[in-house]
């Protein structure tokens, strides 16, 4: 879905657009396929991108209490530019939840927000 499709869509579809590439990423990276899994890395980013554009990255909030692990994650890696406070605990606590490989991003995350003066871009595989 491109930029322009995306602004004509609600919060709620959005959001759900991004959960869906959270998910999508998860079962690309189960089925080995790093390109399916880029696609939805990049489509969550844009989405991201969409919601920043019009002041409304505050929305992606309530997913950092979402059921999948993967979609906290892509949720908590994008709230650390805009909410640390709320993010990093959500990322502690998937680092140590041993969820595979949302642990291991979290993890990764969290070392690279540390290392680059708190600043941190979600991780493409």
């Amino acid at each position: 879905m491109s930029a322009s499709a995306l602004s004509t869509l609600s919060i709620d579809d959005l959001l759900r657009a991004y959960v869906a590439a959270a998910t999508g990423h998860e079962s690309a990276l189960d089925t080995a396929n790093p390109k399916e899994a880029d696609r939805h890395n990049r489509r969550a980013g844009t989405i991201f991108n969409e919601l920043v554009r019009r002041e409304m990255q505050h929305q992606l909030l309530v997913l950092l209490e979402h059921n999948c692990p993967m979609v906290r994650l892509f949720a908590a890696a994008d709230a650390l530019k805009f909410a640390p406070d709320v993010a990093v605990p959500v990322l502690e606590r998937l680092e140590k939840d041993n969820t595979g490989i949302a642990s291991l991003d979290a993890k990764i995350h969290l070392q690279m927000w540390r290392q680059k003066g708190r600043r941190s871009k979600r991780l493409t595989h």
